[in-house]
C-alpha cells in the first residue's frame, strides 16, 4: 500500500504526542472566539511536508529524472525558471546535469563562457552548443533555432496536495521518517508559547538533522560525483543552529 501524506502527518503527530484532530499547525485569522482559519491545520501540514521533502532532496537525496522544454521563442537565452521545468512524473528540476537536443549533447560550461559566442558558437544549423547552471535557470550560448531540449538532472519529489496524495516513491521509509520529524519540528517551533510543544522542538530538530546526516553518509559522502552537487555545508550549518537552540545547563 502506498504511503500517503496522511501517514506522514500521523507520524508527525505521534512524535508530538498529539491527536489526529491536532489544529495547532493552522493559522487563525484573528477574528475572535468564532475564528476561522486563514490556513487550516491540515493545509499547513501539507505545506510542511512539501517543504521537508524538498529539503531532503536538495540536501542528501538525489532524485534523478528528465524533463523536456521547448523555448517560447527562437534563441531564448535561458531555460527556466526551474519551477517551470517538470518531468512527466510531476517532479520539478533543482539541479541540471546534462542537456541535449535529440541525440546531440550540449557542453556544460559557465555563464561567462556561454554568453560569449567566441567560446561556444552555434552549430551550422543554429542550435546552441553550451549551457550553464545559473542556480534558478539554464543559460544557453547564442543560437537561432527553437528546439526541444531534454534536461537530465536532480529533481524535487512530486508535491502532495491532499492528505490522500501518495508520497514520491523515491522517498524510502527513512526519508519519510525525516520528513515527519521535519513537520513535527515546524509545529513545535510555531508553538513555542505552548509549554508542552515547546519542549519537543529541539528533540524533533535533532532527529531531523540526524536522519539527514545518516542519509547523506549512506548516499553522498563516499561518491565524489554527488558530493560536488550536494555539499555538506548546509547540514553542518543546521547542526550548529540546533546546538545554539539547546538550553545550557
Amino acid at each position: 500500500m502506498a504511503v500517503t501524506a496522511q501517514d506522514i502527518v500521523n507520524q508527525a503527530e505521534t512524535y508530538l504526542a498529539q491527536t489526529s484532530q491536532m489544529d495547532v499547525a493552522g493559522l487563525p485569522s484573528g477574528t475572535g472566539e468564532s475564528d476561522i482559519y486563514t490556513i487550516t491545520s491540515n493545509q499547513q501540514l501539507l505545506n510542511w511536508i512539501n517543504e521537508g521533502q524538498n529539503r531532503v532532496a536538495r540536501l542528501c537525496l538525489p532524485i534523478a529524472d528528465t524533463a523536456t522544454f521547448t523555448p517560447a521563442t527562437a534563441g531564448q537565452s535561458t531555460i527556466g525558471p526551474y519551477s517551470a521545468v517538470t518531468s512527466s512524473a510531476g517532479r520539478t528540476l533543482h539541479t541540471p546535469t546534462e542537456l541535449s537536443i535529440g541525440t546531440k549533447d550540449i557542453s556544460p560550461a559557465n555563464q561567462g563562457q556561454v554568453t560569449n559566442k567566441t567560446w561556444y558558437p552555434s552549430t551550422p544549423d543554429g542550435d546552441p552548443t553550451g549551457w550553464a547552471n545559473n542556480n534558478s535557470a539554464i543559460g544557453l550560448s547564442p543560437y537561432t533555432t527553437r528546439p526541444a531540449f531534454t534536461i537530465g538532472g536532480y529533481f524535487l519529489p512530486t508535491p502532495v496536495v491532499l492528505l490522500t496524495t501518495p508520497i514520491d516513491t523515491f522517498l524510502d521509509d527513512f526519508a519519510q521518517r525525516a520528513v515527519a520529524f521535519y513537520v513535527a519540528w515546524m509545529v513545535a517551533a510555531k508553538n513555542r508559547d505552548n509549554s508542552v510543544l515547546s519542549t519537543r522542538e529541539v528533540p524533533c530538530a535533532n532527529e531531523w538533522i540526524g536522519s539527514v546526516r545518516e542519509i547523506y553518509s549512506r548516499i553522498i559522502a563516499n561518491d565524489e560525483t554527488l558530493a560536488g552537487i550536494f555539499p555538506p555545508a548546509p547540514i553542518d550549518a543546521m547542526v550548529q543552529l540546533v546546538k545554539q537552540m539547546t538550553p545550557r545547563t
